[in-house]
């Protein structure tokens, strides 16, 4: 879609709600760095009131120095944020690998996008970002799964009809939460099955949800980092289940050396990893990029492997 083009409005016959509030964009103070492109409070009571009952989460996230609204589960979510004026655009340009590449971000204002944030719009189009206008008057007039399906969401129930052992589960220390995004952007094609702690409802208990979670985990991949080691709540709660359920030979078991770290010391010295210990991720990313990708599509299509396997270990057809 064109960056100037806005969209024409709600489909013939949809029911009009009450119009949210007039868009007024707030930006941060001299004590806080970060451009907030928060839609204002009324538009966000609104999503939440149209959205929510149907699963998805509406939440605050930071974004390469922005402050924007997620829509959604993980890595199925999308951007939603309000146009800036031009005063507080010009920054903006260098955001855009931050959202990640193939993410949807809709840009919504009352009128057109400002001049500098068509430029800014331009780059993360470049950096493969989908980016698309909205008016706020058109998304006030959609209601429920109407709402869901103008922002491309998911239906929450195919994340959530992932029945018996289908799951691949992403585990990773939260420091190293940037290498847990960069990878499941690789395992963009394994959706809906593809999950991590950030999936956890807001007011769930995380224990038993990531206890759940481990018990429908057809794939464990477990980022490896000298962070990971050494959190003890991390590898009693996942590391450890994920030992015992391979030794029952309920799931696999695929780790991958992100950092340096003496995991000849613990439980992961016998079991082969992905890649070569001598050569984690982080040394590929400093020294080789172009093979790093290469080696992350690798591991793309080991995990796809290793789910399409039954428990017998025979290929599904």
């Amino acid at each position: 879609m064109k960056i100037d083009q806005l969209s024409s409005g709600p489909p013939r016959g949809a029911q009009a709600v009450q119009r949210p509030a007039k868009l007024i964009p707030l930006f941060g103070g001299p004590k806080d760095q970060l451009l907030d492109l928060r839609p204002p409070a009324t538009e966000v009571e609104f999503l939440e009131r149209q959205l929510e009952p149907l699963g998805y989460r509406v939440r605050p996230e930071e974004v390469g120095g922005m402050r924007v609204t997620a829509i959604g589960r993980g890595g199925d979510a999308v951007y939603l944020l309000a146009a800036p004026d031009d005063s507080n655009a010009s920054s903006l340009a260098r955001a855009g690998a931050e959202f990640g590449a193939a993410r949807r971000v809709f840009v919504a204002s009352d009128v057109g996008l400002p001049p500098s944030l068509k430029l800014a719009v331009s780059q993360w189009e470049n950096d493969g970002v989908m980016v698309e206008p909205l008016r706020w008057d058109d998304l006030a007039g959609y209601e429920g799964a109407q709402l869901a399906g103008l922002l491309r969401l998911p239906p929450v129930g195919k994340r959530r009809a992932v029945a018996g052992r289908e799951r691949v589960f992403v585990s990773c220390h939260p420091e190293d939460a940037a290498w847990r995004e960069l990878i499941r952007k690789f395992f963009h094609p394994l959706r809906p099955n593809v999950w991590d702690s950030t999936d956890v409802d807001t007011g769930a208990n995380r224990p038993q949800a990531i206890a759940d979670a481990i018990a429908t985990t057809k794939v464990a991949v477990v980022l490896v980092t000298h962070n990971y080691l050494a959190d003890d709540v991390l590898m009693d709660t996942e590391y450890k289940p994920f030992l015992d359920a391979r030794d029952r030979k309920e799931i696999d078991f695929v780790w991958v050396a992100v950092s340096a770290a003496a995991y000849d010391l613990y439980e992961l010295g016998p079991i082969k990893p992905f890649n070569d210990v001598k050569t984690p991720l982080e040394a590929l990313q400093a020294t080789a990029p172009h093979l790093l990708n290469a080696k992350l599509v690798e591991l793309t299509y080991l995990v796809r492997e290793r789910l399409a396997r039954t428990n017998n270990g025979e290929e599904r057809r």
